[in-house]
């Protein structure tokens, strides 16, 4: 699995205050439109990424999710 820098980490905060609680509710949200892999790692780090052809790959991330201003 790729090892990001996530703006809203799990593995460096309390976890009463990381961001597994979202990821993982928004991935069973898009689970059925994400492959496996993509899911694993949305769960892991709040994004996904997977090849869409040779050279060229498709990158998904919503950092408003965690955004405290986004009501």
């Amino acid at each position: 699995m790729l090892k990001t820098c996530s703006s809203f980490p799990t593995d460096t905060v309390p976890s009463e205050l990381d961001a597994s609680w979202l990821y993982n509710g928004l991935a069973d949200i898009f689970s059925d439109w994400l492959d496996d892999e993509a899911e694993d790692m949305f769960r892991e780090a709040g994004y996904y990424t997977t090849l869409i052809g040779p050279g060229f790959r498709f990158v998904a991330i919503n950092s408003m999710f965690g955004y405290t201003q986004n009501l």
